[in-house]
């Protein structure tokens, strides 16, 4: 059952974080108790889009209106493994999956809200689309909270603290300042049909490292210490 149960999270919470954009916001830098060093300012008011496959994405050379459309996708998968553990694992497994997978929908439709409502003051020279990706990002979020409750539980019953205050969500952001230029996986790029099969290799070997520091690094999450 602890394998089942370690799967069906993992899965799940990278399902969750596939097709995502996000930024580390300066003013609370302070918040977060980190200190405003040089190297930290390279990384702060920064877009990233992270693909399905976990590497970044440079924003200005994507559509991110076009590029976030497809993360429903995967929340909408999410719906369908959740269905599927619940026909074939026992009740208080299930039960379990449940109360960790409602408190990462509520973490993450806080974040997005919270970054959506600030991205304006924190990034000068955001663009329309970037500004549209933000807010479906968000409210992709909401509608799948909605039909995670009305399929399954309501979320305040697994999660009481639903109004999550802004310094618990974003110390998970923490670890990655001032890390974000250094150790994210950067998506590979070829210019020859020479390269592919090496790209695809490096693709293979990188997925895994990239879904981890993901969840580890950027937000916290290790489902295997859950």
């Amino acid at each position: 059952m602890k394998g089942k149960l370690e799967q069906i999270l993992h899965e799940t919470t990278v399902n969750l974080f596939k097709v995502s954009i996000f930024y580390i916001p300066e003013s609370l830098l302070g918040l977060m108790n980190i200190q405003k060093t040089k190297e930290v300012i390279e990384d702060v008011n920064k877009l990233i889009l992270i693909d399905k496959d976990g590497f970044t994405l440079n924003p200005e050379d994507t559509k991110a209106g076009l590029f976030i459309l497809s993360k429903k996708l995967f929340l909408d998968e999410n719906i369908i493994l959740l269905y599927d553990f619940k026909e074939n694992n026992s009740k208080g497994g299930f039960e379990y999956v449940l109360e960790k997978y409602g408190e990462m929908v509520n973490s993450l439709l806080y974040l997005s809200e919270w970054l959506n409502s600030h991205v304006q003051d924190d990034i000068l020279n955001i663009s329309t689309d970037q500004k549209t990706a933000l807010k479906l990002q968000h409210q992709f979020f909401l509608s799948h909270k909605h039909e995670f409750e009305k399929k399954f539980c309501k979320i305040s019953q697994v999660f009481p603290n639903s109004k999550l205050n802004t310094k618990t969500i974003l110390s998970n952001l923490k670890p990655i300042v001032p890390k974000l230029n250094k150790q994210f996986v950067q998506k590979p790029t070829s210019k020859g049909l020479e390269r592919r099969e090496h790209i695809k290799k490096l693709k293979v070997e990188t997925r895994a490292k990239a879904e981890n520091y993901l969840l580890e690094a950027v937000f916290g999450v290790n489902i295997t210490k859950s």
